[in-house]
């Protein structure tokens, strides 16, 4: 059972830290993968996107299962989400345009075009950067929850649903389509509805998470012995997930949650720790993306290579920094114009995850 403690799911903060940190690392080993022991771990650290959509639809489903989806809520709900989603994601477009053309001393325009379709692709999410791939696969999922909410509801539907979802992943271990953008949503929902599902279980048993990664273990294994040739490379089966793909980011995860109850993870200081890196991830996943610009930038400029580790710890610290400080600049700018009487309504987006 997850537990929640004053309004958070600290388990889900846990994951989500550990999912932002790893996505960093990432980004940054893309760069290396002349170096095997660099690859080989690029490559088995994707499993951390079935972390956010796992987390998501649990929490949204902790928020809002009895949530009156008539047509008037729904679409105020929407926008509502849309917002939260997009906002973030255009500010980091536009930010690091800014700092590609005011700066190019200093960044390179990583994973940037200087070329309007692209920019209007990246807009709309039919294309351009690679980040925005996440955006819209979150606002497909929020257009599917209305839908899920009431599918979780009704025990002959559960099984269906999932099936559904597992087929086409079955399916894409054969067929990868070449749009897999609108394409993703079949297969990720199915972990987005096993959130849900999960949640409206909450089993008190010790054991739960742990045999459902043993359980995830099995089909994993098994679909890999049985489809796939070596080497492996999972980064293949990503765009859009297969079932092999989702089944072994559901081992790690379920497993996570398992050991989330240890003593040293459930400690006052370190939850905390992790509680603000949660809060911020959605936030991280973007900046940071700017920071490694700058460093790879300069180091190439300058003939250098930072060990990977020590690069992403710092592109990780300095995102955390910055975003932080501009939070609060906005929090303390927001009760300036409170005190002076001057009234008006200034929303930023500051989680994907809402509350959590």
């Amino acid at each position: 059972m997850i537990k929640k403690e004053e309004g958070r799911f600290y388990q889900l903060d846990f994951l989500k830290a550990i999912a932002i940190v790893v996505v960093i690392l990432i980004h940054v080993l893309a760069n290396r993968l002349n170096q095997p022991f660099f690859s080989f771990l690029w490559n088995w650290l994707h499993f951390v996107v079935v972390f956010f959509v796992f987390c998501s639809g649990y929490i949204l489903t902790a928020k809002y299962q009895n949530y009156n989806f008539n047509l008037k809520n729904t679409m105020f709900w929407f926008i509502k989400r849309i917002k939260r989603l997009v906002a973030p994601f255009y500010l980091y477009l536009f930010l690091h345009y800014f700092l590609w053309f005011l700066l190019p001393q200093f960044f390179s325009g990583l994973g940037l075009k200087k070329d309007a379709r692209f920019f209007i692709q990246s807009l709309i999410f039919s294309g351009g950067v690679d980040l925005n791939w996440l955006v819209l696969l979150f606002l497909q999922l929020t257009f599917l929850f209305p839908l899920f909410i009431f599918l979780s509801k009704k025990k002959k539907w559960q099984f269906f649903t999932l099936s559904f979802s597992f087929l086409f992943g079955l399916l894409f271990i054969f067929y990868r389509p070449k749009n897999y953008r609108w394409l993703m949503w079949l297969s990720w929902s199915g972990v987005f509805f096993l959130s849900m599902l999960v949640f409206s279980k909450r089993k008190k048993d010790n054991f739960y998470f742990l045999k459902l990664a043993g359980f995830s273990l099995v089909i994993s294994l098994s679909l890999f012995f049985i489809f796939l040739p070596f080497p492996f490379i999972l980064f293949a089966h990503k765009y859009p997930p297969d079932s092999l793909y989702l089944f072994y980011g559901l081992t790690i995860l379920f497993f996570l949650l398992f050991i989330s109850k240890l003593k040293i993870i459930e400690n006052n200081f370190f939850k905390k720790g992790y509680q603000i890196v949660s809060k911020n991830s959605y936030y991280l996943y973007f900046f940071s993306y700017i920071f490694l610009d700058l460093f790879e930038t300069k180091t190439k400029k300058l003939n250098f290579s930072l060990n990977p580790f020590i690069e992403s710890a710092l592109i990780f610290f300095l995102s955390l920094i910055v975003i932080l400080i501009v939070k609060l600049i906005i929090k303390n700018t927001a009760r300036f114009f409170i005190k002076s009487k001057i009234y008006f309504k200034f929303s930023l987006p500051i989680n994907i995850f809402d509350k959590n």
